[in-house]
C-alpha cells in the first residue's frame, strides 16, 4: 500500500472536488486516513468497508464528503457479512454510541466490558442469528443529511 505524501495528497483532493473534473470519479480511502481533515464534496455516497472500533471515526469519515459546498444528499453505505468481525465491531460501536448518548443525557453508565462479552468477540458459531436491525438489512438509500451551510 502507498503512503501518499502530504502535498501529492491534497493535489489529489484539489483534483476530485474540481467541477470540471471529468477524470477521477472514485477515491478509495481508508476510514483512518478519510477521517483526518479532508474534504470531499464533491461525492455524495461513502462506502464504509473497514469498520473502526471506534465510531467517530467512521463518523468522521462519512463527514469528509457531508461538508461545506456539499450540494446534493450523501449517502453512506456499511458492508457487513454475518459472522464475521465486522459484524461485532459494529454492534461494539452501536453499544458505545448508546454509551456516548447516555453521557451527555447525564444517565447511568456502564463503563465495563464483562469477560463473557469480551469472550464473545472471539466467536463465530452457526448457532449465532442476525440481530443486525431489520432496516440496516434491507439496504435501502436514506441520505444521512443535506448539507446546510
Amino acid at each position: 500500500m502507498e503512503v501518499l505524501e502530504a502535498a501529492e495528497r491534497l493535489r489529489l483532493v484539489d483534483c476530485f472536488n474540481d467541477p470540471l473534473n471529468r477524470r477521477v470519479k472514485c477515491v478509495l480511502i481508508s476510514t483512518r486516513a478519510g477521517s483526518l481533515g479532508i474534504n470531499l464534496y464533491a461525492a455524495n455516497s461513502v462506502v464504509i468497508v473497514d469498520g473502526s472500533w471506534n465510531p467517530t471515526h467512521d463518523l468522521q469519515a462519512i463527514y469528509r464528503a457531508w461538508r461545506y459546498g456539499q450540494t446534493k444528499p450523501v449517502f453512506a453505505y456499511r458492508l457487513l457479512a454475518h459472522r464475521t468481525m465486522e459484524e461485532k465491531i459494529y454492534k461494539r460501536q452501536v453499544t458505545k454510541e448508546g454509551l456516548a448518548a447516555r453521557v451527555v443525557d447525564r444517565q447511568q453508565v456502564h463503563r465495563t466490558i464483562s469477560k463473557e462479552e469480551m469472550l464473545h468477540l472471539f466467536e463465530f458459531g452457526d448457532d449465532e442469528s442476525c440481530d443486525i436491525p431489520l432496516e440496516l438489512k434491507e439496504a435501502r438509500e436514506m441520505p444521512v443529511k443535506q448539507a446546510q451551510m
